[in-house]
């Protein structure tokens, strides 16, 4: 009997153990984690950016001179993407692409439309704004990332 009484409570502490998922961090959490990072990223490295009210931080190097595109257009670009946190580049073009703008990241449909055909910037995105929680292969889940882009071409 004793045995019994000692083994119920050690039983009851690995069930609840079991069933106890870690807090999962909401997305204004994690923006705010994101955001403190990304501006400790631009003061280390002495970058002065525009703030937008997304948590998004971007710089424009050149304006443009062309059309100015929506997120309905498809748009011709170049690009590079660098993890922020280890500065290693995952993904780039250095030919134009061509591709929808409704369907690339949050980031790149809240930036592009600020520039014009012959314009190039750099975002300094958070997580929720590219692709969140759970990442894409070679890209973490959570990560912050730096997207140079040239902006080609509105069709």
């Amino acid at each position: 009997m004793r045995k019994t009484l000692l083994a119920a409570p050690v039983i009851l502490v690995i069930v609840f153990l079991i069933n106890c998922e870690p807090e999962e961090i909401t997305p204004e959490a994690q923006l705010a984690i994101d955001i403190e990072l990304i501006d400790k990223y631009l003061n280390e490295n002495g970058i002065t950016a525009t703030e937008d009210p997304s948590g998004l931080r971007y710089v424009i190097h050149e304006q443009g001179d062309g059309e100015t595109p929506a997120v309905s257009d498809t748009i011709v670009f170049t690009y590079n993407v660098v993890m922020m946190t280890t500065g290693s580049t995952v993904d780039e073009a250095t030919s134009g692409v061509t591709y929808p703008l409704f369907r690339m990241v949050q980031a790149w449909q809240i930036a592009i439309p600020k520039i014009q055909e012959g314009g190039s910037m750099t975002l300094y995105a958070p997580s929720g704004l590219c692709y969140g929680r759970k990442g894409q292969d070679p890209i973490p889940p959570d990560a912050n990332l730096i997207f140079d882009i040239a902006l080609l071409e509105v069709l």
